[in-house]
């Protein structure tokens, strides 16, 4: 005998009425089952595997890292830069303090538009002096 969901009402038919591999996945319609719907986690074997990718675009060779402290008195501003070495351009910049009191980063821009390094500026809030450090990462220019 066939029974058919137009033959049973919603709810009445419990886990404790089926048995182990009763329901298959030709019982369902698609999408009709969730992981919700799951005390474990459903997890399908793996597929095969792919082709390889394509061969990416080199990356830049050439960057380097400036780092420009520079001492910072109490209740005090100083705008400084990091300059890039001869034959290399900024691609980016910033500006950091060594304290646990607060410094203010008041300006943080290219040097020029020749992208000869990174300005930056901090106001020091603290009542003693700190160190600040210009940041400027330079990449090989071509």
């Amino acid at each position: 005998m066939v029974v058919t969901g137009k033959q049973i009402k919603d709810g009445t038919i419990t886990s404790a009425d089926l048995r182990d591999a009763d329901l298959q996945g030709q019982d369902f319609r698609d999408a009709a089952l969730t992981q919700d719907d799951f005390d474990t986690l459903v997890i399908g074997p793996s597929g095969p595997k792919g082709d390889q990718g394509p061969q990416g675009t080199p990356g830049s060779a050439g960057l380097v890292y400036v780092i420009e402290p520079m001492a910072i008195p109490k209740k005090a501003t100083r705008t400084w830069g990091a300059k890039c070495p001869a034959g290399t351009r900024v691609l980016s910049g910033g500006g950091s303090a060594a304290t646990t009191g607060i410094a203010l980063l008041t300006e943080t821009a290219p040097i020029d538009d020749a992208g000869t390094g990174w300005w930056v500026g901090i106001r020091n809030e603290t009542n003693s002096s700190i160190t600040g450090y210009a940041w400027a990462l330079c990449v090989a220019a071509s």
